[in-house]
């Protein structure tokens, strides 16, 4: 990682803070989700807010009249990362603000890798026995590995649990060859 990272990572933990602390936090999520999807359609209105030739009353006038829509709250926190020449860190805090957000909420978020797309009864399935085995709100990515022979491999951060049949099979083995 390098020193600009862990800096940006370091801002955006504070940032993240500061809007775990109001009390629409929720309202305040989907907002900035909102708005990070309007920035992934529209490089150009992100370059121009992160542009240091314009003014920061320019960039509050484009934020005010783009997402007009918005709560104040969510308004004025754009308007704090136009101020703070902050809003290239956009992406950094929301990510650092859901990840507090679930801290908060007991919510841990996985990624089931299976070999076929699963029916949505196993999905409930795998959902409500990781939910006992966590003692917490799980919110599952399901996607599709085709390098599985067959089961499947959860990772929950940086642990990774593998179930699939593939493991299974080189497990056999090195115990054979022992």
């Amino acid at each position: 990682m390098s020193i600009f990272n862990s800096k940006q990572i370091k801002i955006a933990k504070r940032y993240a803070a500061a809007l775990c602390e109001l009390d629409n936090r929720d309202v305040i999520l989907a907002e900035l989700q909102e708005v990070a999807s309007v920035f992934s359609q529209s490089s150009d209105l992100k370059s121009f807010l992160i542009s240091p030739v314009i003014t920061t009353d320019d960039k509050k006038n484009v934020i005010e009249e783009v997402f007009a829509s918005l709560s104040q709250s969510t308004k004025n926190f754009l308007f704090l990362l136009a101020d703070k020449n902050r809003i290239d860190f956009f992406d950094s805090i929301l990510e650092q603000f859901r990840a507090e957000l679930d801290e908060l909420n007991n919510v841990k978020r996985i990624e089931v890798y299976s070999a076929v797309e699963l029916t949505e009864e196993e999905k409930a399935k795998i959902k409500e026995k990781l939910q006992r085995k966590l003692s917490c709100e799980i919110v599952p990515d399901y996607k599709i590995e085709e390098n599985i022979m067959a089961g499947l491999v959860i990772k929950i951060k940086d642990k990774v649990i593998d179930l699939s049949l593939q493991t299974k099979f080189e497990d056999m083995k090195r115990q054979l060859i022992k």
